[in-house]
């Protein structure tokens, strides 16, 4: 019963609402929702809210150039301010990132290039409003170590730097995703908030969700936060 709720590879329209009439049928419905198709039409952004969604800043199309040849981040960036009322507004950003699946030009570098465009778009952001609550989320298909990571980070120390939100499960473990295949354990699904954000994050950290048969849903597991109001 989350009142945002944020998903990666959402099948469209049909998908999307199919997911909302589900969740009604249980008795959790969310009359807010957004949907951002890139060019990968199968593997979708959507958000769906409680509360009203006053600005819908979202970018289907987000060009780069890679090997003097033009390209497009394969799922866009959803963008959408939420107003919980009383003048409490979030900015939340998700996105999701190349996947790890080889590619001919190369998936690592498409994920650093995705990256940087994202992290252009969050300096605008900053930029136009620097008070603004600002949460990026998703899934970025990269360890903390990696360059894709640190390029969304930013400049440690600057005003424009985002900081990683630590989720753990009950057993303190922080691993996200399983690849059955390859019997690999890694944590690939992030929140980068803010400073302002930051600061309003309850118990200064995130959850990592687990229990019996969570793998029959998916490959990841969902992470979340909760944000206290000033």
């Amino acid at each position: 019963r989350a009142d945002v709720v944020g998903v990666c590879e959402v099948g469209g329209e049909r998908g999307l609402r199919d997911l909302r009439l589900r969740l009604a049928g249980v008795g959790v419905e969310y009359p807010e929702a957004e949907l951002v198709q890139g060019p990968d039409r199968d593997r979708c952004l959507a958000l769906l809210s409680r509360y009203p969604l006053v600005r819908r800043d979202s970018v289907s199309g987000v060009p780069y150039e890679l090997h003097g040849r033009p390209q497009w981040m394969k799922r866009g960036i959803l963008d959408v301010t939420v107003d919980f009322g009383g003048g409490y507004r979030v900015r939340l950003v998700g996105v999701h990132l190349k996947s790890r699946l080889a590619s001919r030009e190369g998936e690592e570098l498409q994920r650093r290039m995705e990256a940087h465009v994202l992290r252009e778009h969050v300096d605008r952001v900053l930029e136009a409003d620097p008070s603004v609550r600002l949460l990026v989320y998703g899934d970025l298909n990269e360890t903390r170590d990696q360059p894709a990571i640190r390029e969304l980070v930013g400049e440690r120390g600057g005003g424009k730097q985002l900081f990683e939100l630590v989720a753990e499960d009950a057993a303190g473990e922080r691993w996200t995703h399983y690849w059955k295949s390859g019997e690999v354990y890694s944590r690939i699904d992030y929140f980068l908030a803010n400073r302002r954000v930051r600061g309003e994050v309850s118990a200064g950290r995130g959850r990592v969700h687990r229990w019996p048969g969570w793998s029959q849903a998916s490959d990841h597991r969902p992470i979340s936060v909760t944000l206290s109001a000033p």
